[in-house]
């Protein structure tokens, strides 16, 4: 009775709180009376208690949809400094059109979604963006994360150990709802829901779209070695606990024993680097033979991917190769969550991002690292637990009679693709500590250094994409914000310019960051322009139509993402240690002729940039662009810290 009853309050809470979490008028007025009052009132009703992580789901508020005379107005102002006067004058031209045709019966069909569905967007992101997409997953779509600066140890089977049972113990924290909720602002709740993708999931590949397949609770998970694989249970027979290190390391070295010899026919894995047609094509052809059926199901209903890689990567650009590619065959990208551990003790992962975003991953690595234990010898601590009865490891076998010169011709067309990528992975002491100093904001500051370095090596500006979280909403995902401005525009130009004056440089730079920094809440907010605009699209295809002029227009249809960049979170649990900490991850060029840049603030001293291009673009140069980077890094510096004592001296 009385547990009843404490749940049904609870849910009164919580819709009371799901309509206080509505208003995101605090981040831009974050001192007014309304926004302290609001404040006050969602710490009154949320109470003090942490509910943990899935314990917050009917209190997260709907994912709002903007107004569409709004999202154009925005959408104008990022393409019009990327555009001639003629071309901007002919989009505003298309744009008013749109909001006096198409437009509001578009709108209108978004609105009956949003009223049917809690994220109206979640579908059409999901379809569009991945599960339609025929391109290889590795470069083009997968994400890694690296380790930390210095390695425990130097055992690949005792850090394999460490990490596997501290991702399991990740994943039953999560599903016994053991795990605090992260909170923005210690009172804020963020959606959790890709952490239920994160353990048991896999993207199984199809002729013209894929699916994604969920195991809700995994019992296993798979070790890859030498292209053999191996079913490993998480739990013990005796009294269902999770494997303890010392047991791991136990099965690890057993495999290691027990695969001297690359697998015959080749490994599979070679496969799911190609595009996702031909793949599945084979992927249908495998699942025809029991044997290799049995195999492929039991890689698709474990938690995750354990891979046991033979390289010794040292140097940081050798590290986020390995883990964004591997070396052609010996990783498996359609598994959601692929954990990889070096022969040297490098520790790593490779992400299918379908499902998932990186502040999903960044925690859940932040957890795996933190609490490894090792001697100072590097050895796995004395156990206390007497020895107990597991299942064996079970090695799955393949018959490939008829698939050997596929998987040659993928392995080679793989190393091919490799070949092409452009790594450059820089870091600078320069970090968020100093930028605060210097009363700016870290995040628009390094947006401005990256428009920077891109103008000065290349002479033109680029639409950019930054990563944004809107995960204060329901199955929140992301959003983009667009950085670019007429005031970043005006900033790039003029600070080589010694005729210009300072004061008038560093006021475009300010201006530059405080429009990033707007259109950043707008994006969190859910207020953005390209979620929007894409759910506009994909309601202009139910009529099997040509699309409305707006999305032919070349403001959209011919501007690319040439710079895509996302900030790495970091900091997302209150263990977090500078020694412990994750130096970041990184992620392909989403154009061919542009570069991927991600970056991740390391404590309040050090920013890390992971920068990837292509090499069959002549024009792009990951190495130049990181000089390029770390230069405009000086050069903003010296900028904002000569104003800031000149400002000093006239007080």
């Amino acid at each position: 009775m009385l547990s009843s009853l404490y749940t049904w309050l609870w849910r009164v809470r919580c819709t009371i709180l799901s309509y206080l979490l509505s208003y995101t008028g605090w981040m831009k007025q974050p001192k007014s009376l309304k926004t302290q009052l609001w404040a006050l009132a969602v710490k009154l009703v949320g109470g003090s208690r942490n509910h943990g992580i899935k314990g917050y789901d009917i209190a997260i508020p709907s994912l709002p949809l903007p107004n569409l005379q709004s999202t154009m107005q925005k959408y104008l102002k990022t393409v019009k400094p990327l555009l001639t006067a003629e071309q901007y004058a002919s989009t505003c031209d298309v744009v008013d059109r749109f909001l006096k045709t198409e437009g509001p019966k578009l709108q209108q069909r978004l609105e009956m979604k949003r009223c049917q569905s809690r994220n109206w967007l979640e579908d059409i992101w999901l379809k569009m963006v991945y599960m339609q997409s025929r391109g290889p997953l590795v470069v083009f779509s997968n994400i890694y994360c690296v380790g930390q600066r210095t390695r425990p140890t130097e055992s690949r089977s005792n850090r394999a150990a460490m990490v596997v049972h501290h991702a399991t113990q990740f994943m039953t924290l999560y599903q016994k709802n053991k795990l605090p909720c992260f909170k923005t602002m210690k009172m804020i709740p963020m959606c959790n829901n890709g952490y239920r993708y994160a353990f048991g999931c896999h993207r199984v590949p199809g002729l013209e779209e894929d699916s994604l397949r969920l195991t809700e609770d995994p019992r296993h998970i798979v070790v890859m070695y030498k292209g053999h694989y191996y079913k490993a249970g998480i739990f013990a027979e005796d009294d269902g606990s999770l494997v303890t290190p010392h047991e791991w390391k136990e099965r690890l070295e057993y495999i290691e024993q027990h695969s001297d010899e690359p697998v015959e026919g080749g490994n599979v894995g070679a496969l799911t680097g190609q595009d996702r047609t031909t793949w599945s094509k084979q992927y249908l052809r495998l699942r025809d033979n029991p044997v290799n059926s049995a195999a492929l199901e039991a890689i698709e209903t474990a938690a995750f991917l354990l891979i046991l890689d033979d390289s010794k990567p040292e140097d940081n650009n050798a590290v986020a190769r390995c883990f964004m590619m591997g070396d052609g065959t010996n990783r498996f990208f359609d598994k959601i969550f692929q954990m990889v551990i070096c022969d040297n003790g490098e520790p790593g992962t490779n992400i299918e991002h379908s499902p998932t975003d990186a502040t999903i991953w960044a925690r859940i690595w932040e957890y795996c690292i933190h609490h490894e234990q090792y001697t100072p010898d590097g050895d796995l601590p004395p156990s206390e637990k007497p020895s107990r009865r597991l299942a064996g490891v079970v090695k799955l076998p393949w018959e490939l009679d008829g698939f050997v010169d596929e998987i040659e011709t993928a392995r080679q067309n793989n190393l091919e693709m490799f070949s092409t990528v452009d790594k450059s992975v820089i870091y600078t002491s320069f970090g968020k500590g100093a930028m605060k100093r210097l009363k700016v904001s870290p995040d628009g500051f390094t947006q401005m250094v990256i428009q920077l370095a891109y103008y000065r090596l290349h002479r033109k500006f680029s639409l950019t994409y930054e990563s944004a979280s809107t995960r204060m909403f329901y199955h929140g995902r992301t959003e983009t914000i667009r950085p670019v401005s007429e005031s970043s525009v005006q900033f790039c130009k003029t600070i080589d310019d010694p005729a210009v004056e300072r004061c008038a440089v560093v006021k475009s730079l300010k201006d530059a960051i405080r429009v990033q920094t707007d259109r950043k809440l707008d994006a969190v907010s859910g207020l953005g322009v390209d979620r929007h605009m894409m759910g506009l699209y994909a309601m202009s295809l139910m009529d099997g139509t040509t699309p409305p002029e707006l999305f032919r227009d070349a403001a959209w249809s011919s501007l690319q993402f040439d710079l895509s960049t996302s900030q790495t979170p970091t900091k997302l649990a209150d263990f977090w240690t500078m020694e412990r900490c994750c130096l970041g991850g990184g992620f392909g060029p989403v154009s061919p002729t542009g570069y991927g840049v991600s970056y991740i603030f390391n404590g309040e001293d050090r920013l890390y940039y992971f920068v990837s291009s292509l090499k069959t673009c002549p024009e792009t140069d990951s190495t130049k662009f990181s000089d390029h980077l770390l230069g405009a890094m000086d050069d903003v510096r010296s900028l904002l810290e000569t104003s800031a004592g000149a400002e000093e001296r006239r007080r």
